[in-house]
């Protein structure tokens, strides 16, 4: 699996995410919830490039 393979995924998973809580986004909790989950995202997917490029 290549980084660009990881880039794809990664970014189907955040335009699910971005689908699925589109309809909770009126509420802040739920926007905070949302933006934790995709900041945790980005990280892991920082993390997995770092380790493609070693």
């Amino acid at each position: 699996m290549m980084a660009e393979d990881v880039m794809q995924v990664n970014h189907r998973h955040v335009m699910l995410w971005m689908m699925v809580t589109r309809p909770c986004h009126r509420s802040l909790a739920a926007r905070n919830v949302v933006e934790k989950c995709i900041q945790s995202i980005i990280k892991d997917f920082t993390v997995t490039t770092i380790k493609f490029q070693m």
